[in-house]
């Protein structure tokens, strides 16, 4: 999601400068005042070392992961559970020996999926033991919400 913010790149490390930074917040909330906006960079700078190119860019990951993925969930399972719903969360942070995107994106959303379906259990695919073991917790998981709830 950070994709054409200034200076990201999936190809490389994507350490972007506080100005960049700056810009890329600005540019991915063009509707809001500069109140907000300078909220947002008080809250999401690390004011001991704030020229710190690679804590720039992971606060830049964040703000866009919490903005889009975070936050909308949290509304969401707040707003079910004040209709008298049972709610259900859960954040998935493993990050697969088979993924191929840079270290610095993290987890990407979605990809907790080849471990819900058994994909490590394939032996040729070469995963660990570890995630052999991780994609059995959650296929067990994900099939006692089936049953239960």
């Amino acid at each position: 999601l950070v994709y054409g913010l200034p200076g990201f790149s999936k190809d490389h490390e994507s350490f972007i400068n506080r100005t960049q930074f700056q810009e890329s917040v600005r540019l991915s909330f063009p509707e809001a005042t500069e109140l907000a906006v300078d909220s947002v960079l008080f809250h999401y700078t690390n004011w001991e070392d704030e020229q710190n190119p690679s804590h720039n860019r992971d606060a830049m990951d964040d703000i866009v992961g919490d903005y889009n993925f975070i936050c909308p969930l949290l509304e969401f399972a707040k707003w079910n559970s004040e209709l008298g719903n049972t709610a259900y969360l859960y954040y998935f942070h493993h990050r697969s020996s088979k993924l191929t995107w840079p270290g610095w994106m993290g987890v990407m959303h979605g990809y907790e999926i080849e471990f819900v379906f058994g994909i490590p259990m394939h032996r040729r695919l070469n995963y660990t033991k570890a995630e052999e073991a991780l994609s059995r917790t959650l296929m067990r998981y994900w099939a006692n919400f089936a049953k239960s709830g």
